[in-house]
């Protein structure tokens, strides 16, 4: 049993490029799939709130969508970005992410520059260790260590390397008194959006060329039958 007056929490985002492997290493530090996985990139849409307990701490993970230069025709792209920075504002601690085949890139340099304008704490997190040489991983490490970033941690957030340690590090983070949700809870979004993004994810992962990047999914009905089953009405 916790005892009531040593609970805490934090709010923790997510952020980075796309495909960084955001929504990989929310479901690595949840024990469980919640967030929707795809190569394709931008496939986050929306902040999805993860909800993880270490001991006495609750972690409140905000997956956020890939920050990008959004173009000024396609307005689905600035609602997304939009939806990314209004996460970021909510958060005690900001893990940013970075695709360590990638490394340093100039996309990554901006957003890391537009990170320190907002005076946001940030921890940087550095992913998909396991497909680089450790030369091009120290070279990264070598780029952020002289662009004053001290909190720097790598990680495999698909092969759960690293993960353990970057647990006890955001509990750390997380100072803020009692839980905000309650100890059975993962998430805080309704179960028809967890089935309309598993669904898009199925469509992602299964059709290319003929699939419309701008697709939806809305769930009309959501029933539990007495068998445990869920039976499902969706439309695209």
């Amino acid at each position: 049993m916790i005892d009531e007056n040593s609970k805490k929490h934090g709010i923790i985002a997510i952020v980075g490029a796309p495909n960084a492997g955001k929504s990989t290493l929310t479901n690595a530090i949840l024990g469980q799939k919640l967030s929707i996985v795809s190569p394709k990139v931008q496939t986050t849409r929306n902040s999805i709130r993860a909800i993880a307990i270490e001991d006495a701490t609750q972690i409140i993970l905000i997956d956020t969508p890939g920050i990008f230069i959004p173009r000024d025709d396609k307005i689905l792209e600035r609602v997304i970005v939009k939806s990314a920075w209004q996460a970021l504002r909510e958060a005690d601690q900001i893990c940013f992410l970075i695709d360590a085949e990638i490394g340093m890139s100039q996309e990554n340099l901006r957003i890391l520059n537009d990170l320190k304008k907002e005076n946001l704490p940030i921890t940087i997190v550095v992913n998909k260790i396991d497909l680089v040489k450790k030369s091009k991983m120290l070279e990264t490490f070598a780029i952020l260590s002289n662009l004053g970033f001290i909190d720097i941690i790598p990680i495999s957030a698909l092969q759960n390397e690293g993960v353990e340690k970057l647990k006890t590090f955001l509990c750390e983070k997380c100072q803020n008194p009692t839980w905000i949700y309650d100890e059975e809870q993962i998430t805080d979004a309704p179960m028809r959006f967890i089935a309309s993004e598993i669904t898009r994810e199925k469509l992602f992962l299964n059709l290319h060329k003929e699939l419309p990047y701008s697709i939806a999914v809305k769930t009309d009905s959501y029933e539990i039958l007495n068998n445990g089953e869920i039976k499902l009405f969706q439309i695209s």
